[in-house]
């Protein structure tokens, strides 16, 4: 193994899916520099964040879940606070390492629990309900951080990664559930939202009204909410 290998790039190799650090796809392995995400699937979580850049009213954000952080460099706010689990002990620490600055800060816990945290302008979750099976509680702490607005992206009908459908493993996909939109959208409105916008952004990076909800794919949904 090449003695250059910088300290995270084997685990992420190692757990490389489609939430590793859009802005640095490529990390060296064994003396070779490997590509861990495609192009096309890097330039659909740019573009997640340049929509909210868009459509946001506020100074400050937090982003939960943040993964490697790297939203933080596109996201358009004065003041940054990325959440997240991290389960591998990965994510916050390259993060801290990559992206922290004077205005940005990373924090290492599990947003499906209570956690008291200065309230922001904007709560955004980028494909994090989908990663936990109490997507509820979750909304919960994004309805007491927020002041004023939320954004939530999440597949499109797309239940063909969930690990769980009616609460019955069935496969081994990497979300444990993925909730019909229409359910999503009475989630988010349930914990206390006016939903204000709904856009489809294809696997190309195409953005377009949401007008039906039947269709299955995997492209994602976002939305903008209000707290009521």
């Amino acid at each position: 193994m090449s003695k250059n290998l910088r300290k995270y790039d084997l685990k992420r190799v190692q757990e490389a899916t489609c939430h590793s650090d859009a802005l640095n796809p490529m990390v060296e392995f064994d003396g070779h520099m490997i590509r861990i995400l495609p192009p096309e699937r890097c330039m659909v979580h740019i573009k997640r964040y340049e929509i909210v850049n868009e459509l946001k009213n506020g100074s400050c954000v937090i982003d939960c879940p943040c993964g490697y952080g790297y939203g933080s460099k596109i996201l358009d706010y004065d003041y940054y606070t990325g959440v997240d689990v991290d389960f591998g002990d990965v994510c916050i620490p390259y993060a801290i390492d990559l992206y922290s600055t004077r205005y940005a800060q990373f924090i290492k816990a599990d947003a499906t629990k209570p956690l008291d945290l200065e309230q922001a302008d904007t709560v955004l979750c980028v494909e994090g309900l989908e990663h936990v099976t109490n997507p509820q509680d979750m909304l919960k702490n994004f309805y007491n951080w927020t002041k004023r607005e939320l954004f939530v992206t999440f597949p499109h009908n797309g239940r063909k990664n969930a690990e769980l459908i009616d609460g019955k493993k069935i496969g081994t996909g990497y979300h444990f559930i993925d909730t019909p939109t229409k359910e999503t959208l009475e989630l988010i409105k349930e914990a206390g939202f006016d939903i204000v916008k709904k856009l489809k952004i294809s696997r190309q990076g195409k953005v377009t009204q949401l007008t039906k909800y039947g269709d299955i794919d995997m492209s994602s949904i976002l939305v903008k909410a209000i707290k009521v």
